[in-house]
């Protein structure tokens, strides 16, 4: 798995385009609940599995969901588990992804 850690890119290719895709969140569990086939883990589909973690009021998953990336994009763009975990570091990296989207890309946006 390719993980982004820009300034280490712009070593290596100083002048060379980058780029990533970044996709609705949402979107991204729902492919990761298929391809993981975590219905038949759970053995609930996935309305059913986000109701009970809603009814629960926990952000905790299953033990079983460990086989799960926590945040398939943060890990992506250069964060460890440990760091996805930890509220202060998502706001910075957010912050920080903010500052290189805003100064050196290019947004499309999809449907």
């Amino acid at each position: 798995m390719l993980k982004i850690q820009t300034f280490d890119l712009r070593k290596l290719i100083p002048n060379g385009v980058t780029f990533t895709i970044l996709r609705d969140p949402l979107d991204v569990f729902e492919s990761a609940y298929m391809y993981y086939n975590l219905t038949g883990l759970f053995g609930l589909d996935i309305k059913e599995f986000a109701l009970r973690i809603a009814k629960e009021k926990t952000n905790k998953l299953p033990k079983n969901f460990e086989i799960v990336p926590r945040n398939f994009m943060l890990r992506d763009l250069g964060m460890t588990n440990a760091g996805i975990e930890n509220l202060d570091s998502v706001h910075k990296k957010v912050q920080q992804l903010d500052k290189v989207m805003n100064n050196d890309c290019h947004l499309i946006k999809g449907s």
